[in-house]
This record gives structure tokens, C-alpha cells and sequence, in this order.
């Protein structure tokens, strides 16, 4: 079962983007490669990433309130 795990991740990101491209998804993901592994134990390296999420996130809010106007 792990051994197939990485063709089903990359199955579900072709779908998501397949999704996202059909406006039936809106992706919220990293602009660029945060250089992390799974765990991370250095809590200034954490800090920094977590501030990286929330500005991303507060730029791209508005553009998901307003792709969200447009489903209702």
C-alpha cells in the first residue's frame, strides 16, 4: 500500500488541478518552496513559515471571497 502511496498523491494533485482549472476548486498552496521536510523542530524556521502562510493567506483572500460570490 505504501509503496503505490506516491502515484496516489500525484493522481490527486492532476485532479486538483484539473479541478481548480474547471473553477470547481480553489487552491490555496505555497508560491514558492518552502525547503522543509515533515517535521520541523526549529521553532524560528516554524515562525517564519507560519508568517509566509498568513500573508499568503491575507493576499489571497479577497480573490477567494470573490470566487466564492461567484458559486452562490
Amino acid at each position: 500500500m505504501l509503496e503505490k502511496r506516491h502515484l496516489q498523491y500525484n493522481e490527486s494533485l492532476e485532479k486538483l488541478k484539473e479541478l481548480e482549472m474547471q473553477g470547481k476548486a480553489f487552491v490555496i498552496s505555497p508560491q514558492e518552496d518552502l525547503a522543509i521536510g515533515r517535521l520541523v523542530k526549529d521553532s524560528d524556521k516554524t515562525a517564519k513559515i507560519f508568517n509566509l502562510a498568513y500573508q499568503q493567506g491575507q493576499h489571497t483572500l479577497p480573490s477567494l471571497k470573490k470566487w466564492l460570490n461567484e458559486k452562490i
